[in-house]
C-alpha cells in the first residue's frame, strides 16, 4: 500500500482492506469516548436533568425540525430565525437549561428581540456541515438520555 498526488490531493494505491478497517474501528472507539464530551451532548444532559415531565422532548423535537428546514433550504432566512415566545409555547415554558441548549446548536439568543438567530460563517453564510454535526449530536445525545 502506498500513496501519490494526484491533482493536489493524496490517493491511495494498492489499498489493503484490512488497515482501513482497522483505522475505522479505531476511529469509533475514539469517538465513543468523547460522546458524552461533546457540548450538544451537556446541554441536553443539563436540560433533561433540569426539567421533568415532557417539555425536554418537545423542545429537542422542534429543535431538531427546525434545523432539519435549514438543511433542507438553506437559502431561506426565515428558517434562521425562531422566536423565543412560540418556541417555548409548544414546549410548555421556559426550560432550565434551553438558553444554553440554543447556543450549543449555532443560535445567537436576544432577549431584547426574544429571538434566537442562527450564527453565520465570516463570508455571511450558514455552515450546513456544522449545522448537520449539531442536529446530528442533538438526536443522538436525546437517544442516549432517554433510553439510559
Amino acid at each position: 500500500m502506498g500513496y501519490k498526488e494526484v491533482r493536489g490531493y493524496w490517493r491511495v494505491v494498492n489499498p489493503v482492506v484490512e488497515t482501513f478497517v482497522a483505522a475505522v474501528e479505531d476511529l469509533s472507539a475514539e469517538i465513543s469516548k468523547i460522546r458524552t464530551k461533546t457540548p450538544v451532548f451537556k446541554a441536553t444532559s443539563k436540560l433533561v436533568k433540569s426539567n421533568p415531565g415532557q417539555g425536554p422532548r418537545v423542545l429537542i423535537s422542534t429543535l431538531s425540525a427546525c434545523l432539519g428546514r435549514i438543511i433542507d433550504d438553506p437559502d431561506n432566512v426565515k428558517y434562521h430565525k425562531l422566536k423565543l415566545s412560540v418556541l417555548f409555547r409548544k414546549s410548555g415554558g421556559f426550560l432550565n437549561g434551553s438558553r444554553q441548549m440554543l447556543t450549543r446548536l449555532g443560535f445567537k439568543v436576544d432577549d431584547v428581540t426574544e429571538t434566537a438567530t442562527l450564527r453565520y460563517t465570516r463570508s455571511g453564510e450558514v455552515d450546513l456541515n456544522l449545522v448537520e454535526l449539531r442536529r446530528n449530536d442533538l438526536l443522538r445525545s436525546w437517544g442516549e438520555l432517554n433510553h439510559s
